[in-house]
């Protein structure tokens, strides 16, 4: 069988500020038989940069026929606008979540709920444990939201797990992704994973392994630029503002 690669088209940025988590999640793609799968889309600030990151790595938007949702927060799923010839999988299980208004039972700030009722017909469900193409399976990690699933690179021992694991440090230190649904069940969803895959691609956090308790990160780091426009009413010019390089 001919293997399967894992890219990262635009990597995840831990960031969160007293106006809320700035919602930055790995963008990949999976090259599998018969499929270009991209996992996960971003969010709307997202769309510009995936696009010309995906014109750099010579990958048409029409060449990827497949995108798979984790979840269906904003920072996963506002782009799937842009692939208008892809099937378009989420789980059975998180869509029922969003479609028939259970999100709002748990106050979840998150759903973009508009947009996901005037995709509805678009959507392709699945359950756990199904098979994408040969080698390539489906995987339930409730907690984050009751819906979340990752997907499962079973040859190559990788998994993308979106938001069901944020990063190595939570991982590694038994702490439950942020739930909106149930961090205990959250945990639960932590001990599926290491019969299956070696290489976790976490949600917000860099691709990793994990060998007698210690981490190694997978790939290089990148740098990011923030840059902050202060509002005070003296300043009169946008070049004067707050720069920031971080290496994340």
């Amino acid at each position: 069988m001919k293997q399967k690669t894992v890219q990262i088209v635009l990597p995840a940025i831990g960031a969160s500020s007293n106006r809320g988590a700035m919602g930055w999640c790995n963008i990949s793609i999976v090259r599998a038989p018969g499929r270009t799968i991209l996992f996960d889309t971003g969010s709307n600030d997202d769309r510009a940069e995936l696009c010309a990151e995906l014109e750099r790595m010579e990958i048409g938007i029409d060449e990827i026929d497949t995108v798979f949702l984790s979840h269906l927060h904003y920072d996963h799923c506002c782009n799937i606008e842009v692939f208008e010839h892809a099937d378009i999988f989420v789980s059975a299980r998180e869509l029922e979540y969003v479609i028939s208004g259970e999100f709002k039972k748990y106050n979840d700030p998150y759903i973009p709920y508009g947009m996901i009722k005037y995709y509805e017909d678009r959507f392709r469900t699945f359950r756990d444990g199904e098979s994408l193409a040969e080698g390539l399976r489906t995987v339930w990690l409730p907690g984050h939201t009751p819906g979340i699933s990752g997907l499962i690179l079973e040859e190559e021992r990788v998994i993308l797990t979106g938001d069901a694991v944020k990063n190595a440090y939570d991982y590694t230190h038994g702490i439950p992704p942020y739930a909106i649904y149930d961090g205990p069940i959250g945990l639960e969803s932590y001990t599926k994973i290491p019969a299956a895959a070696d290489v976790i691609v976490p949600g917000h956090g860099r691709p990793f392994t994990v060998e007698k308790g210690k981490i190694t990160y997978i790939g290089e780091q990148k740098p990011v630029d923030i840059m902050i426009y202060p509002n005070q009413e003296h300043l009169d010019a946008l070049e004067e503002r707050a720069y920031q390089r971080i290496i994340l």
